[in-house]
């Protein structure tokens, strides 16, 4: 196996052709930073909120990809508990509570703008009594709830450990990818028995080969 201090330095060597994407992601992104007020955004055959300092689903094709993907996915294995990690708008939680009639979700964000930019599309909806809505840095709130599936679209853009992020650089980069780290070393202990574990990743942006290292 490979060396993280060695997949390191191969991703170093790879950054510049994945520079244009960055940049890219980092413009589309500074849009939430410059938002003054909620906006309506249609998405995935709805109308919903977003937020100032939120992940705006409508600038990314993405996100209604996820969440019709996940949505299946979840009617497929007949789950009940559902739980995403960085929920952000709360769209791909809106639309598997709409699309699977049995399952009782928990959406959770460390951003607080997103937890109740959740909230309000939940609310907006009238589904919200199926939803548990949580401030949460990946697991660190949950304690000891399991499902039977869990999703988070990775903020999959790498930067140095360290880095500093804000908000809005929390979307879509991890410093260090040590969220991530998280994310699939403690996520069994979340899981039912014969559970599943899901991310969204971009080999665009993100490094897979220290991904799968993690």
């Amino acid at each position: 196996m490979r060396k993280r201090a060695d997949i390191l330095n191969s991703y170093d060597m790879e950054i510049k052709p994945k520079d244009k994407y960055i940049e890219e992601t980092k413009s589309l992104t500074q849009a939430s930073r410059d938002m003054q007020r909620p906006e309506l955004v249609p998405i995935c055959g709805m109308e919903i909120e977003v937020f100032p300092e939120v992940f705006n689903p409508g600038q990314f094709f993405s996100s209604c990809w996820f969440a019709e993907k996940v949505s299946k996915f979840v009617g497929a294995v007949d789950a009940v508990d559902f739980c995403e990690v960085g929920s952000g708008t709360g769209i791909v939680s809106l639309y598997v509570v709409q699309h699977n009639p049995r399952v009782k979700i928990v959406s959770c964000d460390v951003n607080e703008n997103a937890v109740a930019n959740t909230t309000a599309n939940l609310e907006r909806y009238g589904i919200s009594a199926r939803a548990t809505v949580l401030q949460s840095n990946v697991f660190s709130d949950l304690g000891d709830r399991k499902f039977d599936v869990i999703f988070w679209a990775l903020p999959f853009g790498y930067v140095e450990e360290g880095t500093e992020l804000d908000n809005v650089g929390m979307q879509t980069f991890d410093a260090g990818y040590t969220a991530i780290e998280e994310y699939f070393r403690s996520g069994a202990k979340h899981l039912n028995h014969g559970g599943t574990l899901l991310f969204g990743f971009s080999p665009e942006i993100g490094h897979f080969e220290l991904i799968e290292h993690l």
